[in-house]
Protein backbone atom coordinates (compact mmCIF):
# COMPACT_ATOMS: atom_id res chain seq x y z
CA UNK A 1 0.00 0.00 0.00
CA UNK A 2 1.53 3.44 -0.86
CA UNK A 3 1.74 5.78 2.06
CA UNK A 4 -1.63 7.44 1.24
CA UNK A 5 -3.57 4.40 1.24
CA UNK A 6 -4.62 5.15 -2.28
CA UNK A 7 -3.08 2.30 -4.46
CA UNK A 8 -2.20 -1.03 -3.17
CA UNK A 9 0.52 -3.21 -4.89
CA UNK A 10 -0.30 -7.07 -5.39
CA UNK A 11 1.78 -9.84 -6.30
CA UNK A 12 -0.27 -12.39 -9.07
CA UNK A 13 2.17 -15.20 -8.52
CA UNK A 14 1.43 -17.13 -11.65
CA UNK A 15 1.30 -14.19 -13.45
CA UNK A 16 4.96 -13.60 -12.70
CA UNK A 17 3.48 -10.02 -12.26
CA UNK A 18 3.25 -7.34 -9.59
CA UNK A 19 -0.06 -5.28 -10.20
CA UNK A 20 -1.98 -1.89 -8.79
CA UNK A 21 -5.01 -0.18 -9.09
CA UNK A 22 -6.33 3.40 -7.38
CA UNK A 23 -8.70 3.07 -4.77
CA UNK A 24 -11.37 6.13 -4.57
CA UNK A 25 -12.99 7.81 -1.96
CA UNK A 26 -15.87 5.48 -1.86
CA UNK A 27 -13.77 2.21 -1.88
CA UNK A 28 -14.32 2.00 -5.85
CA UNK A 29 -11.43 0.27 -7.47
CA UNK A 30 -9.83 1.35 -10.76
CA UNK A 31 -6.95 1.97 -12.97
CA UNK A 32 -5.69 -1.75 -12.25
CA UNK A 33 -2.68 -1.93 -14.49
CA UNK A 34 0.79 -3.72 -14.47
CA UNK A 35 3.31 -2.95 -11.74
CA UNK A 36 6.35 -4.64 -13.31
CA UNK A 37 6.66 -7.73 -15.21
CA UNK A 38 8.73 -10.62 -13.65
CA UNK A 39 9.86 -13.09 -16.00
CA UNK A 40 12.81 -14.88 -13.63
CA UNK A 41 10.42 -15.80 -11.10
CA UNK A 42 7.06 -15.84 -9.34
CA UNK A 43 6.36 -13.03 -6.47
CA UNK A 44 5.79 -14.23 -2.97
CA UNK A 45 5.20 -11.77 -0.32
CA UNK A 46 5.86 -8.13 -1.38
CA UNK A 47 6.44 -5.02 0.78
CA UNK A 48 6.93 -1.32 -0.61
CA UNK A 49 10.08 0.22 0.76
CA UNK A 50 10.74 4.39 1.33
CA UNK A 51 12.17 4.95 -2.11
CA UNK A 52 8.85 3.11 -3.29
CA UNK A 53 10.92 -0.03 -4.79
CA UNK A 54 9.14 -3.13 -3.75
CA UNK A 55 10.81 -6.00 -2.22
CA UNK A 56 9.47 -9.41 -2.99
CA UNK A 57 10.37 -13.19 -1.96
CA UNK A 58 11.26 -14.55 -5.00
CA UNK A 59 9.67 -18.13 -5.36
CA UNK A 60 10.71 -20.88 -5.53
CA UNK A 61 14.32 -19.23 -6.13
CA UNK A 62 14.18 -18.95 -2.31
CA UNK A 63 15.94 -15.11 -2.74
CA UNK A 64 14.84 -11.87 -1.64
CA UNK A 65 14.72 -9.43 -4.65
CA UNK A 66 14.28 -5.68 -5.27
CA UNK A 67 12.80 -3.57 -7.93
CA UNK A 68 11.35 -0.27 -8.92
CA UNK A 69 8.39 0.34 -10.66
CA UNK A 70 8.20 -1.19 -14.48
CA UNK A 71 11.19 -2.55 -13.58
CA UNK A 72 12.44 -5.85 -16.05
CA UNK A 73 15.76 -5.88 -14.07
CA UNK A 74 15.66 -7.20 -10.52
CA UNK A 75 18.34 -6.66 -7.77
CA UNK A 76 19.09 -9.63 -6.32
CA UNK A 77 19.18 -9.47 -2.02
CA UNK A 78 20.75 -12.28 -1.68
Amino acid sequence: MTPDDATPTLAESYARRLTAFDISANGSRSNRGVWADLDCGFPGGICLEVENAIRYAGVPSKRCLRLREGARAVFDLG
